[in-house]
């Protein structure tokens, strides 16, 4: 019978020998880190930017469950949603041209 033998130098790792590698690799990531934070180039706003205005019309009412408005369901209580008509404009710095807009704002009502 021929027998089969490994030829050359076997290598073995150890538990230890890994979690020393581990805890190497760990430090330097860390200190990697930490350099990265301390030499990092703040940024600063240059101003700071109009969102646009947001103007109300009038005074709130009760929203007409006919224009898509519907009641807001609070502990199987069921409460009216109340309605403020308000305009948005000044809005160039968000690159929209079409300004002033006309929106509705719904909020639950009393009860809630």
């Amino acid at each position: 019978m021929s027998s089969t033998r490994k030829s050359g130098t076997e290598n073995s790792i150890s538990l230890a020998s890994t979690i020393t590698i581990a805890t190497k690799l760990l430090l330097v990531s860390a200190l990697a880190v930490v350099a990265f934070c301390v030499f990092a180039i703040p940024s600063h706003a240059q101003g700071s930017l109009s969102l646009g205005t947001l103007t109300t019309n009038g005074n709130p009412s009760s929203c007409n469950n006919g224009d898509g408005w519907y009641y807001f369901n609070n502990n199987f209580a069921i409460v009216a949603m109340n309605c403020q008509a308000a305009t948005v404009s000044n809005c160039s710095n968000l690159g929209v041209t079409t300004s002033p807009w006309a929106v509705t704002i719904g909020y639950p009502g009393t009860g809630w």
